[in-house]
């Protein structure tokens, strides 16, 4: 910073007051304007502390700063910590001296939106590898963070798969059947039901076998438990 000082004499009743009597006033107005600068520090916003997205849509996680400094050694990186993995996080896109870099792996993917004045960037065609914790981390030399990071998590959506069922047993009077149904994926673990819908509608007590299979246990086979049987799986898409 470069600074400034003009001293000019005051005149009054033909007195001149010359440095000696402004002196610790410039020196005042000086230290103030050193002050200021020495405050000024760099900030991150992030503008969401959660998001959603369904598997295929885009999404914008919003990284908003502010800085005092000219942006010609903006410096941001992205990075992912993946639900799947949180322990080994990956270097999703960076800014650095006006270039951009992005993971091999995202390439076509993912790009900024709005540079240099925001670090907003745009993952598209998601996937279920995508869901984590992002962080955004801006920095812009000589100016220091205030903070200089801010994180946000991605939860990727995805409806059910189609359910698998599948029955094994004597069907034979008086035998014992199981009835299965599974499902491939769901984000969030759907909700898997059983029913037995001829003649009417009843709700059967299900066994969970993990979060994506539940069976159903048939004793005594009679032509009261004969009938049309319905396995659904469901979440909040």
């Amino acid at each position: 910073m470069h600074a400034w000082i003009i001293w000019l004499p005051v005149c009054e009743a033909g007195r001149t007051f010359g440095m000696d009597s402004l002196g610790g006033w410039m020196f005042w107005i000086v230290c103030v304007c050193f002050s200021v600068w020495e405050n000024a520090a760099l900030k991150v916003n992030m503008r969401e502390s959660s998001l959603e997205v369904v598997r295929g849509d885009s999404v914008i996680l919003p990284c908003s700063f502010y800085t005092s400094s000219r942006l010609s050694t903006l410096n941001i990186i992205w990075t992912l910590a993946r639900s799947s993995s949180p322990e080994t996080p990956i270097q999703v896109i960076v800014y650095d001296y006006g270039q951009v870099i992005e993971d091999p792996s995202l390439i076509g993917r993912v790009a900024f939106t709005g540079l240099p004045l925001s670090a907003d960037i745009i993952l598209n065609y998601t996937r279920l590898s995508d869901a984590g914790t992002y962080r955004c981390m801006v920095n812009n030399l000589p100016e220091k963070a205030d903070p200089g990071i801010g994180e946000l998590e991605l939860s990727v959506l995805e409806p059910p798969s189609l359910p698998d069922c599948k029955w094994d047993g004597d069907i034979n009077l008086g035998g014992s059947v199981r009835l299965s149904c599974s499902v491939a994926e769901g984000v969030p673990t759907p909700d898997i039901r059983w029913e037995k819908v001829n003649p009417e509608e009843i709700p059967l007590p299900i066994n969970m076998e993990g979060d994506f299979s539940g069976s159903v246990q048939i004793v005594n086979v009679s032509s009261q438990t004969s009938g049309l049987y319905r396995c659904s799986a469901t979440n909040i898409l």
